[in-house]
């Protein structure tokens, strides 16, 4: 009997280390890094600049980098604005209830949403602003305004807020239960994700079948090119699950059409019942489960964000279980012997 799993990520996360990749905890939840980290806080916000920032300002004394903090404060306050011109118009209309709900509720989300401004990049947005620069500095130094164009200046770019977790990557079973759970700070890069699966399915007999995967093109492309890891998956297919196969891989690419196409599996397919044996989208349905928690989670530091999600799956699960007794569809646990690689 062919056995199956699913993995994908889904956004939601909650604040951590502005150091790509940092899995240490936040001291607070409105720290920008963490206690490892923190002199970097001490240093201007613009990308690449290592000049200390004045006391109650982000970014050092070069104007152009003032200027991105100012445009960025400047977005905030205007935001704010607008906002409280709503608010009050709504208010007039006759109707005493807060646009925003109560009024604890409403600075809650004003913090949230401005929180939202602040994890954004802010740049020199305004392309115009940037190339009038430019053609200032080519007037000054005499040459000719189309030379600039040709290779105009990068724009600075800087990120005053805190920086969020990337994403927390599901395995879910073609049944919709869900085994393994990990969170991902930078990317949902290929090695983090190879080393998630290797985490839930610790040795080769533990691998399913099936792994499908939306990505799974890059995937098997970068454990082909690994003699460990072509070991390890060597009898497990690494199949684009089927909607995204349809629709967001170019029929171009001979090597995941060949690779990757569960209709290159003939097992997966029903051809009595024109059916596909497995439901690959299971991961995405779960995702669209899991994404109803974000309003909830998004503020938590780790302890209780791990404990949250882990008891809530838990509790899915639980009650999927019971589902699938109902239906008769028997769902049973595999024995950890069975699972353990013979020597």
């Amino acid at each position: 009997m062919l056995s199956c799993a699913i993995t994908d990520g889904v956004s939601i996360g909650r604040p951590c280390c502005r150091v790509h990749n940092c899995a240490n905890p936040l001291p607070t939840n409105r720290s920008r890094y963490c206690l490892q980290h923190q002199a970097i806080d001490a240093i201007c916000a613009v990308e690449g600049c290592e000049e200390p920032a004045p006391t109650g300002r982000r970014t050092c004394n070069t104007p152009e980098h003032r200027q991105l903090e100012d445009h960025y404060n400047a977005t905030g306050k205007s935001f704010k604005i607008l906002k409280k011109r709503l608010q009050q118009a709504y208010n007039r209309g006759n109707n005493n209830v807060p646009l925003y709900g109560n009024d604890e509720e409403a600075d809650q989300e004003e913090e949230d949403e401005d929180d939202d401004l602040e994890e954004e990049e802010a740049e020199l947005s305004a392309q115009a602003h940037v190339q009038a620069q430019a053609e200032g500095q080519a007037s000054a130094e005499g040459e000719p305004q189309n030379s600039q164009k040709l290779n105009p200046p990068s724009k600075p770019k800087a990120r005053f807020g805190r920086r969020r977790t990337h994403n927390e990557q599901l395995i879910v079973r073609p049944c919709g239960i869900i085994v393994g759970r990990a969170t991902f700070y930078g990317a949902e890069s290929l090695s983090a994700v190879v080393k998630f699966i290797r985490s839930v399915f610790p040795t080769e007999k533990s691998l399913p079948d099936v792994i499908f995967y939306d990505n799974n093109c890059q995937l098997h492309r970068y454990v082909h090119d690994r003699p460990d890891l072509r070991e390890y998956f060597k009898h497990t297919a690494l199949v684009v699950d089927v909607f995204h196969f349809k629709t967001k891989h170019s029929e171009k690419d001979e090597y995941c059409s060949q690779h990757c196409n569960a209709m290159a599996y003939p097992e997966l397919y029903d051809e009595p019942g024109k059916r596909w044996t497995f439901n690959s989208s299971a991961c995405e349905q779960t995702n669209a489960w899991l994404r109803k928690f974000q309003g909830i989670v998004r503020e938590m530091l780790p302890v209780r964000y791990e404990f949250f999600l882990d008891e809530v799956i838990k509790a899915r699960n639980s009650f999927l279980v019971q589902e699938l007794q109902k239906a008769k569809r028997a769902p049973d646990l595999v024995p950890i012997a069975a699972l353990k690689t013979h020597q």
